[in-house]
């Protein structure tokens, strides 16, 4: 992804636009959709949406720690990447990355 790509994005709707002009049509579809009704499709982006940032000003952030614990794992931020399935299909090997990268990054998989 191109450096001006990067500046781009600000939310996760930043990110799908990206890959709509990146993937083929077809694997889009496949990774964006959901099946049948798509209820779970509907109900994440409406949590999504939902999210909200809370401004703190003038708060002392010098000494704040991301680290928990998830599952008896460490992770330096409260994320974890889980496989997907099929993650090949947008990036060559991308199960095995994504468990990299999550590993490097400090996150459990």
């Amino acid at each position: 992804m191109s450096e001006e790509s990067m500046s781009k994005i600000a939310s996760i709707f930043d990110l799908e636009t990206l890959a709509r002009k990146r993937l083929p049509t077809v694997l889009f579809d496949y990774i964006q959709g959901g099946s049948e009704q798509q209820l779970t499709v509907q109900r994440n982006l409406d949590d999504m949406r939902a999210l909200a940032l809370r401004q703190h000003s003038l708060r002392n952030v010098a000494r704040r720690d991301t680290v928990t614990t998830m599952g008896g794992d460490p992770a330096r931020i409260p994320l974890a990447v889980g496989p997907t399935g099929l993650a090949g299909l947008a990036w060559p090997n991308g199960e095995c990355e994504a468990a990299r990268a999550a590993a490097a990054f400090g996150v459990p998989y």
